[in-house]
């Protein structure tokens, strides 16, 4: 692509701003490198939320599944969405009630015993490094990927390239950094996914026009659901099924186990905690609607034209082909902004688990510069990510990896607030074993030829494709396995979690006379269903819009305000 002047004056005015904030928010103490030692007020934890949220590696997944399978593949994605009202309804406000420098020291604070440190120090090294680093490379696939669509350039090239940036980022990468710069990224980001709109329907004459060709010539492409009663040969019911029904609770760690923790508690109370988780909900229906709309457009132009380039990549090259200089420039900064947001935070988030660790464990003294470490963790987490980049390419296949060494593990996550008798051996198991069973599942299916014809035969009498298969099957081994390992292991130290139970006041199944809000956790219970319809509405609002019929797509957008408006009159942190 022909860069000009203007796209040299925005990148410059970028910098400069980058530098300022840099400079301005400079951490003076190594806690302030993982959280913040001051009140943070909801709306700049909830922008940096939001920009953890959207990494365009995940509009670029996106981009490829729909060109690949269309909206019916899409639930990969999005069965997530139903999850998502468990954070702001019950965890935000419980994790702003603990001032931890890392969420893993959460579990010294609930469990106790033998089990609380072994777990302790498991998840300090394989979440905090194995897990980040494939997190990260999830990131620089797709910044690599736009690199090389831009610049032209090879991928090691653009892999060379990808570390270098992200290297000078990180010596700026403090928490009270961070969550500012993620303000300018929100903004920029926002303001180009408008713009883009704007000139991509100029180019092709209103969407009106795209959204009836879609209609007209590509049907199978914009199915939302699939409209088979039964589970047919392509088997996408019986997929869409496992997506809706056991991916979103058995996959994601559901009580914010993750950089959003380390802006709960940075917050000032539950309310500010909730109100931080809250926002991000309410502008992501925004940012989902005029994503869609792009990726619809690019998704026609894809299907024709003669030359196939990557279907992922071209969610960038597409988006920039159709920007003069100048808007060019900023698309191009959004999406790096994005990117780099999404992958500090993950590195960032990562290193506080290291961190921990060092001072627990090896060396506990004041004397040592934490600050300097802290740095040394990122940065062996960002070369370890690179490493992985250059034997994977693929943005779909390290998700499908990521989600299943993490298969069977929410529920246990969820359950250790609220049951006594969850201790610190089930999540051990619970880890352990999802990360075992997933490994083994695909050794055996490549290697075992019994294993294998096994495998196909449930596949094919099932009408369901290997990895929705292997997602059901883990999630039961896990569950199963992480149950019996609690039941076979004693109970935490009454006094443990009595202390937990009354800092955090979780409500669930405690003794009756320890206090533990149980009516407050019923009421949100009801209110976090309300809030899951709420994160799906917006799906089948934008997609009942574009493809649909209207009053359908007005009932369901009166709908979504009606319940935000009774979950804000409602809820009480």
């Amino acid at each position: 692509m022909n860069w000009q002047i203007e796209d040299a004056a925005v990148l410059i005015i970028y910098v400069l701003i980058i530098v300022f904030l840099s400079v301005k928010f400079k951490a003076k103490h190594w806690e302030e490198v993982f959280i913040s030692r001051k009140k943070l007020q909801w709306w700049i934890a909830g922008a940096s939320i939001l920009m953890f949220w959207w990494n365009p590696a995940n509009d670029m997944m996106m981009m490829g599944i729909l060109i690949e399978e269309g909206y019916v593949g899409s639930w990969l994605v999005h069965n997530k969405l139903i999850a998502v009202g468990i954070a702001p309804i019950i965890f935000a406000p419980l994790w702003a009630r603990l001032k931890f420098v890392s969420d893993n020291h959460f579990i010294l604070f609930r469990f106790s015993g033998v089990g609380a440190k072994v777990l302790h120090q498991f998840r300090a090294l394989y979440v905090g490094y194995v897990v980040v680093v494939f997190l990260s490379s999830f990131g620089i696939i797709g910044m690599s990927k736009m690199l090389i669509t831009v610049f032209d350039l090879s991928y090691e090239n653009s892999l060379l390239i990808s570390f270098s940036i992200l290297a000078l980022y990180l010596l700026k990468n403090t928490f009270k950094q961070k969550v500012r710069t993620d303000i300018l990224h929100a903004f920029i980001y926002l303001a180009t996914l408008v713009i883009t709109c704007m000139f991509i329907f100029n180019e092709f004459g209103g969407f009106g026009g795209i959204l009836s060709d879609l209609k007209q010539n590509y049907e199978n492409q914009i199915k939302l659901v699939p409209e088979s009663t039964s589970f047919g040969e392509d088997g996408m019911l019986s997929t869409f099924l496992v997506f809706v029904l056991v991916q979103w609770w058995s996959t994601n760690v559901l009580d914010s186990s993750s950089p959003e923790a380390q802006r709960y508690m940075s917050t000032g109370n539950s309310r500010e905690a909730f109100m931080a988780a809250f926002f991000p909900v309410i502008v992501g229906v925004f940012i989902m609607f005029f994503v869609s709309l792009i990726q619809d457009t690019l998704m026609l132009s894809y299907l024709k034209q003669d030359s196939m380039p990557d279907s992922e990549s071209w969610y960038i090259e597409g988006t920039l082909s159709y920007l003069p200089s100048g808007f060019r420039m900023l698309a191009l900064i959004a999406f790096m902004a994005g990117f780099i947001t999404t992958i500090e935070a993950f590195i960032n988030w990562g290193a506080s688990f290291l961190v921990d660790y060092y001072r627990t464990y090896v060396k506990k003294v004041e004397s040592v510069n934490y600050q300097k470490i802290s740095y040394m963790s990122m940065y062996l987490i960002l070369s370890s990510a690179i490493l992985v980049v250059i034997f994977n390419d693929s943005l779909l296949s390290l998700q499908k990896l990521i989600f299943s060494i993490s298969a069977g593990v929410g529920p246990v996550f969820v359950l250790r607030w609220f049951w006594w008798r969850v201790n610190a051996w089930a999540q051990l198991s619970a880890m352990f074993s999802s990360l075992f069973f997933a490994l083994s599942f695909d050794l055996a299916y490549e290697n075992s030829l019994v294993f294998q014809t096994f495998i196909d035969d449930i596949s094919g009498m099932m009408s369901i494709g290997y990895f929705p298969l292997k997602l059901v099957v883990l999630t039961i081994l896990v569950t199963f396995s992480w149950i019996t390992v609690m039941y076979m292991t004693p109970a935490d130290d009454t006094a443990i979690l009595k202390r937990f139970v009354k800092q955090v006041q979780p409500g669930g199944i405690w003794p009756k006379h320890w206090q533990s809000g149980a009516v407050k956790l019923s009421k949100k219970l009801f209110l976090a269903i309300l809030y899951a319809i709420i994160n799906i509405l917006p799906i089948f609002f934008i997609w009942e819009f574009k493809y649909g019929v209207w009053w359908k797509a007005v009932g369901l957008l009166t709908l979504f305000f009606i319940l935000i408006v009774y979950i804000l009159r409602r809820i009480k942190t």
